[in-house]
């Protein structure tokens, strides 16, 4: 099942200059712009690739990784993308509600939160009777690991060192099985 998919994503504003009465004189500014590229090679084998347009920074490659699936439980990425660190850095900026990324997450980088590297990846059903939760639908509970070894930053490290990441997260309600997070549900769920 081969497949090729292309998308984007814009981000941007408008100031209004509310001194000069009912002329409010908008001010628009793109912030940001993503082209997503998404390749499926084999049926659990491809690869993506993400270039970013930055105000004042340009074209940069944001990721370019391969993928494989053995199972749901042995996944594989390697490429330049994000390590497995915590929930902000693997949600992406356009899918949150807040404008911006969060401030606490600032490990080395080579570009936006992405290093290269490699990551081992799976999610697990948790072996329990489903739960009908009412709103919330019914409840699958599921445990994800991320573990992955990363290159890290000449001069924030000793040249040579590795960066470590790795996270295990346990999903209550419906479990997110991609590498990345959602960020939110954009009013799907009714809790």
């Amino acid at each position: 099942a081969q497949s090729f998919r292309v998308g984007a994503a814009l981000k941007g504003g408008v100031d209004f200059d509310v001194t000069k009465g009912h002329d409010l004189d908008p001010e628009f500014t793109l912030n940001n712009a993503r082209i997503y590229t998404k390749a499926q090679v084999l049926e659990d084998v491809g690869f993506s690739v993400v270039a970013e347009y930055r105000q004042g920074d340009g074209f940069n490659l944001l990721d370019g990784f391969v993928y494989a699936k053995v199972n749901d439980q042995l996944q594989l990425r390697a490429g330049q993308t994000k390590a497995p660190f915590d929930r902000a850095t693997l949600s992406s900026a356009f899918n949150r509600l807040t404008w911006n990324s969060s401030i606490i997450s600032k490990y080395p980088a080579v570009y936006n939160k992405r290093n290269r590297g490699g990551a081992l990846w799976g999610t697990f059903a948790i072996p329990v009777s489903e739960i009908d939760a009412g709103a919330l639908g019914t409840i699958k509970p599921s445990l994800k690991y991320q573990a992955g070894v990363f290159e890290g930053i000449e001069g924030v490290k000793d040249i040579g060192d590795l960066l470590y990441a790795g996270r295990v997260q346990l999903n209550l309600l419906d479990g997110e099985n991609e590498y990345t997070e959602a960020g939110n549900y954009f009013g799907t769920k009714n809790v």
